[in-house]
């Protein structure tokens, strides 16, 4: 069993526009959405990249770091574009950050962001 969870939820984009978009945590898979709202899953306490990926169509990814005993929730949202970039392109979502919950009691921050320039 991990030590941490992510929780990512589909936003206000249709959990069914993103069923079968594959869920990498590095160069693990984690799974896939599967036309739910929201996905959870057990992995390790530390630095991670969480990426989200649909075929060749579009890529989104961000540095984490989710201390023990927590797990992180993300949120897809579409990123910002005057021309109304469908979810077929690249770049076209973010993941951003709704907070942290702990597993179990602890007075630890749990689970933040990472900029990208951090290695």
């Amino acid at each position: 069993m991990s030590d941490a969870a992510i929780r990512i939820s589909t936003g206000d984009i249709d959990p069914e526009h993103l069923r079968g978009a594959q869920i990498m945590l590095g160069d693990v898979e984690l799974g896939r959405f599967d036309g739910e709202s929201s996905v959870t899953y057990d992995i390790p306490a530390g630095r991670h990249v969480l990426i989200i990926r649909e075929g060749v169509g579009w890529v989104t990814a961000t540095k984490l770091v989710v201390r023990h005993g927590y797990c992180a929730n993300l949120h897809l949202a579409r990123r910002d574009d005057p021309d109304g970039v469908g979810i077929s392109l690249i770049g076209a979502h973010v993941l951003r950050r709704d907070g942290q919950e702990p597993i179990a009691e602890s007075d630890e921050p749990g689970a933040e962001l990472l900029p990208h320039d951090v290695a």
